[in-house]
């Protein structure tokens, strides 16, 4: 949960949760429709909220004969999320799968920070 971390905030999802149903029920005690609507669309969207985002990313879609296309879209999907290590591997595999794949490229060199990090992957 880096972004958290990176944010510096705590989500405390039970007490979002507490809050909004009293704020819906104060809503249909006084028939404020839009109101409770709005409370209940948010209370659904938060039914969701339970598992990390990240950890099922942890492995390539790919897997081990995945299409190049594939494994760009999973990094720029990684690199969406800050993960650099898993984007830059992923990308690199998209690029060795397709050499002629140009927005790989760009995003590749987009994470690549110095001449050290260039000369350690092993590109086509």
């Amino acid at each position: 949960m880096a972004t958290k971390a990176a944010l510096g905030m705590e989500l405390n999802l039970s007490a979002m949760k507490k809050d909004l149903q009293t704020i819906r029920t104060l809503c249909r005690q006084r028939y404020l429709r839009h109101c409770s609507k709005w409370c209940g669309e948010m209370l659904m969207a938060l039914q969701d909220v339970n598992e990390d985002p990240q950890e099922p990313l942890c492995e390539s879609p790919a897997g081990g004969d995945g299409d190049g296309f594939i494994s760009y879209l999973y990094g720029v999907v990684l690199r969406r999320l800050e993960l650099r290590a898993p984007a830059v591997r992923a990308l690199t595999d998209a690029v060795r799968r397709q050499p002629l794949l140009w927005q790989a490229w760009l995003e590749l060199a987009a994470l690549v920070t110095d001449r050290e990090m260039l000369a350690r992957l092993q590109l086509p």
